[in-house]
């Protein structure tokens, strides 16, 4: 298993390593006890962009791939993929995908893990169509502003301007409405039959109204 075990609570460990430190073995090991999770929180994804969103994909950015994986009881219980990015001598974090295990969902988990990816780097960036996910960003307690703001959404030109900018790095043509912060037709096919829904009734209310089956959210946090 990857080395540079570091116990964060006392119901999950979480574990960081890179992914050019990684053999097959390793790789085939991880990737094989992240399917069944992948299957039972996405619709429709197959083994190939499983393994894309563990280990990197041919047209993503040119930085070493990263993972935190969480284990409860020596098994993996999910993971977060990402990329730590220098845009402007700022240090990015470019969330590549996060999920969980659905049993160890809404105990605080993902929140922990964003406050211990991001450390003490500036600012964060992903793209989620999940409003928990979204939830977990501004609870988590590593931002001092997470765009969009419900009440406001609109980040101002700037933060716009780079967002788009480090998308259209991992994948060309990449549009963000500049009201909603919305990435039409960002997936190729829904990811929920049933999209999961935040404690928070306005964020789930965001979402319902601007963010379509195949659309994402492009997600900011700013230390």
């Amino acid at each position: 298993m990857p080395r540079g075990v570091e116990s964060v609570s006392a119901s999950y460990e979480l574990r960081f390593c890179k992914v050019v430190d990684l053999d097959d073995l390793q790789r085939a090991e991880i990737l094989a006890e992240a399917m069944p999770i992948i299957q039972a929180g996405f619709h429709g994804v197959d083994k190939q962009e499983t393994a894309d969103h563990l280990f990197g994909s041919t047209h993503a950015v040119q930085s070493v791939q990263r993972l935190a994986l969480p284990y409860q009881n020596g098994q993996l219980v999910g993971f977060s993929s990402y990329q730590v990015i220098e845009w402007q001598r700022v240090e990015v974090i470019y969330l590549v995908g996060t999920i969980l295990d659905p049993r160890v969902q809404l105990r605080g988990v993902c929140q922990d893990m964003m406050r211990r990816v991001q450390g003490d780097r500036r600012m964060l960036i992903l793209t989620t169509q999940n409003p928990r996910v979204y939830h977990s960003v501004t609870r988590c307690g590593a931002f001092q502003a997470v765009y969009p703001q419900i009440s406001s959404p609109a980040a101002d030109r700037d933060v716009l301007g780079m967002a788009e900018a480090i998308l259209n790095l991992h994948e060309r043509g990449k549009s963000v409405d500049p009201k909603t912060m919305v990435v039409a037709n960002n997936y190729p096919q829904p990811l929920y039959l049933d999209r999961p829904r935040a404690s928070c009734p306005k964020i789930n209310a965001f979402f319902t109204q601007h963010v379509g089956s195949r659309d994402a959210v492009v997600v900011i946090g700013q230390a």
